[in-house]
Order: structure tokens, then C-alpha cells, then sequence
């Protein structure tokens, strides 16, 4: 069976919903769309940069519940269906943490997608080197 490898965040799972919502979690505020064709979710929503003790505070909100918990993009689990019925094998790689792995998968799961595999791989190698490069070979 041929094997189609897809990406998690921004691809099948709304990461910037999840980070909008991360932000409320750590301050109490729901930040307000800034830019809605922006690429990364601080340029996306009103916020601030961070630093120090509320850059921790934040990223502390990046646990297992979250990973597990990403809503996904809307089509996303129709057209992996799809893809599954026209006989692909799904498999996500997706840049995150390697004991985030299995919250990834539950989510992906949860959401309805027919997929069963997920590789965690690291968020930055060598200039120019994808860090998804060695599991997609």
C-alpha cells in the first residue's frame, strides 16, 4: 500500500485556534485576530512578544492536553478518508516533541482521522535541512 506522509499543524489540525486558546489559558485574554493570512500564530493574533518568566508561563501551557486536544482543519478528516478509501496508508510527521508523540496520535484519533502512525521529529536541524527530511526518507 503506497504511503502518503502529512504534516499535523496548520495541514490537518488548526494550530492557530489552539495557540489563540493556549494564550487565553496563560493570560486570560482571547487575543483578537490580527492578520488572518499570517503564517505564524503570534503574527496571526494581537499579541505581544514574550520573555522570561511569562515566555515560561506560556509554554507551560504546551503540556500532553494540549497536543492531544488541537481541533482539526475543517475538510481535513473527509479528505484523509479519501485518500484511505483510494488506498494510501496515512502517516503523520509532524515537528514536535518525541514524548508528545502519543498525544499527537490520540488527538489525530479523536478528530476522526484514519490515521495510525505519527513520527515526532525535531523542530530544527542544520540550516536548510528540514527536520522532517530523515523520516519522510
Amino acid at each position: 500500500m503506497p504511503v502518503i506522509a502529512l504534516d499535523a499543524d496548520g495541514v490537518l489540525l488548526d494550530y492557530h485556534t489552539a495557540y489563540q486558546l493556549a494564550w487565553e489559558q496563560s493570560f486570560g485574554q482571547l487575543p483578537e485576530l490580527r492578520d488572518p493570512m499570517a503564517y505564524w500564530p503570534m503574527d496571526r493574533w494581537d499579541v505581544r512578544r514574550l520573555e522570561g518568566d511569562e515566555l515560561d508561563k506560556f509554554r507551560a501551557c504546551f503540556d500532553e492536553g494540549y497536543w492531544a486536544s488541537i481541533p482539526a482543519i475543517p475538510g481535513a478528516v473527509n479528505a484523509c478518508r479519501d485518500l484511505c478509501d483510494a488506498g494510501y496508508e496515512l502517516v503523520c510527521v509532524s515537528a514536535l516533541e518525541s514524548h508528545f508523540q502519543q498525544a499527537r496520535l490520540k488527538n489525530l484519533r479523536a478528530c476522526g482521522f484514519p490515521i495510525e502512525r505519527v513520527i515526532a521529529t525535531p523542530g530544527k536541524t542544520a540550516i536548510g535541512v528540514s527536520p522532517k527530511a530523515a523520516a519522510l526518507q
